[in-house]
């Protein structure tokens, strides 16, 4: 299992560029939300990925049952990325000798994890492939919307998942998929599709964005007309905050930096909930009632 191309294979001036727009997104955030409380604008450098100790992290998902250890592999200099040693490991890449990629969970950043679809080994001059259950074999089945969790150093941090999309190993822009962003993300990865006895490998990888959830929902006021409720909904999870309300929410909006407005319809397809990664705790929100 390859899991991707070396981050070597790509060009510096292709990870200039992947830099330099995660900074235009945390400088745009700045705009809509209000600058961090110290006044400091967001910086691109991550914290070095300091290895936990054996058993102190862990990752589940409950929506496909999966509760893994999470063990620190470096991604090397070169690029090399270190598959996971068992089937049933899930492995947190520390790119720390890569600036502008990657992330620390609970802290900054994007967090890359994977784990193998199965345990499986091949016969290449057969083309038989014997499959087993693996950490992430039902990754597939994650869908937007669904919780992830994972604890470190006791610290538990949740996350709400924002996308999930296959993409072909050799043509996909890893760097984009692994870049730092402005909004803490957790970004997991595994094979899928087809098998390829000549590599002993697949063609392509499911990848599952998850965005972190800040804050408790709070209940919010009803406007004069009994129509809306409104008010800051103290958490960045559009999700919580329309379950947390006694009447039921059909929709929830915010305005952006430009006076758009971004939206959540819970139930919707992902592209319509442009609200979900762009929600701060403090933000002031517009929800619409069911009649």
């Amino acid at each position: 299992m390859r899991h991707c191309p070396p981050l070597a294979a790509l060009s510096n001036n292709q990870l200039a560029v992947i830099v330099g727009a995660a900074a235009l997104l945390a400088a745009t955030m700045l705009v809509a939300f209000g600058k961090p409380s110290d006044g400091r604008a967001a910086e691109a450098a991550l914290p070095v990925a300091q290895p936990p100790v054996a058993g102190d992290s862990r990752l589940r998902i409950p929506a496909i049952g999966l509760d893994a250890s999470v063990g620190v592999r470096q991604v090397t200099k070169d690029g090399g990325l270190p598959r996971p040693p068992r089937a049933v490991d899930v492995v947190w890449y520390d790119f720390s000798l890569h600036p502008g990629i990657g992330g620390v969970p609970g802290a900054a950043g994007n967090t890359v994890l994977t784990g193998r679809v199965d345990a499986g080994s091949s016969e290449g001059h057969t083309g038989t492939h014997y499959a087993g259950a693996s950490a992430f074999t039902d990754l597939g089945l994650v869908r937007p919307g669904h919780r992830i969790e994972m604890t470190r150093g006791g610290q538990a941090i949740v996350y709400r998942v924002v996308s999930v999309e296959v993409v072909n190993e050799e043509t996909a822009d890893w760097r984009a998929v692994f870049a730092s962003t402005p909004v803490e993300t957790l970004t997991l990865f595994t094979c899928t599709g087809e098998f390829d006895p000549r590599h002993s490998d697949y063609v392509e990888k499911t990848v599952v964005k998850a965005v972190r959830v800040l804050g408790e929902a709070k209940r919010l006021e009803v406007s004069t007309d009994g129509r809306f409720l409104t008010g800051a909904g103290g958490t960045s999870d559009p999700l919580e905050l329309a379950t947390a309300q006694q009447q039921q929410v059909t929709a929830l909006h915010a305005q952006d930096s430009r006076g758009g407005w971004l939206t959540f319809v819970p139930g919707a397809p992902s592209f319509v909930n442009t609200l979900i990664g762009q929600l701060r705790p403090d933000t002031q929100v517009v929800a619409r009632l069911a009649r």
